[in-house]
């Protein structure tokens, strides 16, 4: 169902509606084993029953035969862990032997759990793993500690090798907490050296960052770029996911200002309610964030049982306007002016209650990412670096942003 035509001030002119929800994370539980120091989920006793799990299923499933999108599921928390026996397990085989069509499966989870049998079912089933964690042990155990406030790493340390031998390809995602940011380019070092092939680092946009910090932030960076070129220069290409996805742009920005293009209207973005995807709740009320289930029921659009309330998200569609967002110093000298996409919606609420007003700290990260990579693309271009061409730029001539 397409909706590209509707116009994201109003949603009035919308005929198609929104496209049923076949995509979710299932907020498995509100509790976890760590207390990170910045974690988004008010901790309570909240759990979901087997029974709201396999009705959500089912709405999932009624829906994607309606769309033609394959259902897909993310156990999320909280810990989702925690509900392995209660609800992960049973579901699984219900969805693969009754349901038994294409359906995605993944865990988000800090596998201070996981164990090698729960592996072997993960992958006799084809679940998915996103492992969060932050480094080696000084990060994280100040990071993510125990609710007694005894770190984590040592319990993790053993485990990481056994989910690679699992789940090879599998990213490294991190958080940059600031009182740890100094030991960033250590922690990438330590991910690479543990085996990882791909990295995620994406700083705590709601610490309080004073120049300083985001000085030590910015040369943590250039201390990775050095290491990215010096590889690049042996044949190996380092993947940080986020200059992954820096190196692209660096066209778009480049088109925009050539052709002095206004910033795109976009309809559908994650967090909105406008797409496919959303969160359940325990209770089986559905939320266009994972972020906003224990936090703000203006991301609250319908539950499982009455379905998806379609005022409630047009209302909040609404609320979000890409041609109206703004950042840091208010986008002047901005490079991602033109291009800008507003963003993570809910961590933009959740910082300033306006869902068009982007975390500082969120633009100064994409800021000094770009910075960096045309640093690289500068020297290893000037280098005439097949490896890192190939890489990035095999089918595309780009120039550089000056």
């Amino acid at each position: 169902m397409n909706c590209e035509n509707c116009l994201n001030d109003t949603y009035s002119s919308c005929k198609s509606g929104f496209p049923k929800i076949t995509s979710a994370f299932f907020i498995l539980t509100n509790q976890c084993l760590l207390a990170c120091r910045y974690c988004f989920v008010n901790q309570n006793i909240e759990r979901m029953s087997y029974q709201t799990a396999l009705d959500a299923t089912n709405f999932l499933i009624e829906n994607s035969k309606e769309t033609g999108y394959t259902p897909n599921i993310t156990f999320f928390g909280g810990e989702p862990l925690l509900e392995w026996d209660s609800v992960i397990v049973p579901l699984t085989k219900y969805i693969r032997n009754e349901y038994k069509q294409q359906f995605d499966l993944s865990i988000t989870s800090n596998c201070i759990l996981m164990t090698e049998d729960k592996l072997r079912f993960m992958k006799e089933n084809n679940i998915g793993l996103l492992f969060s964690i932050d480094g080696d042990k000084e990060t994280q155990d100040f990071n993510r500690p125990f609710h007694s406030g005894k770190g984590s790493f040592d319990i993790l340390k053993d485990k990481i090798p056994m989910i690679l031998k699992y789940y090879p390809n599998m990213t490294f995602r991190a958080t940059i907490h600031r009182p740890t940011a100094k030991n960033t380019f250590h922690n990438m070092r330590f991910a690479i050296e543990q085996g990882y092939n791909n990295m995620f680092f994406i700083p705590n946009v709601f610490d309080e960052w004073a120049e300083e910090d985001k000085d030590i932030l910015k040369q943590q960076l250039a201390l990775f770029g050095d290491y990215f070129i010096k590889n690049a220069r042996n044949g190996k290409i380092l993947h940080l996911n986020n200059l992954d996805k820096i190196f692209p742009k660096i066209q778009e920005i480049n088109n925009a200002y050539k052709k002095n293009l206004d910033r795109p209207l976009l309809t559908h973005k994650c967090g909105l309610g406008t797409g496919s995807g959303a969160s359940i709740a325990p209770n089986g009320k559905i939320y266009a964030c994972q972020e906003m289930v224990t936090n703000d029921d203006v991301f609250l659009i319908g539950d499982i049982y009455k379905g998806e309330d379609i005022e409630k998200r047009k209302k909040l569609a609404a609320m979000f306007n890409s041609q109206k967002v703004y950042g840091l110093n208010d986008c002047k000298d901005c490079k991602f002016d033109k291009i800008c996409d507003g963003a993570c919606v809910a961590n933009n609420y959740l910082w300033s209650k306006d869902l068009n007003r982007i975390p500082d700290m969120y633009c100064y990260w994409q800021q000094i990412l770009l910075d960096e990579a045309i640093r690289i693309c500068n020297i290893l271009g000037n280098e005439k670096n097949e490896v890192f061409k190939n890489t990035y730029f095999k089918s595309n001539k780009r120039k550089l942003v000056k």
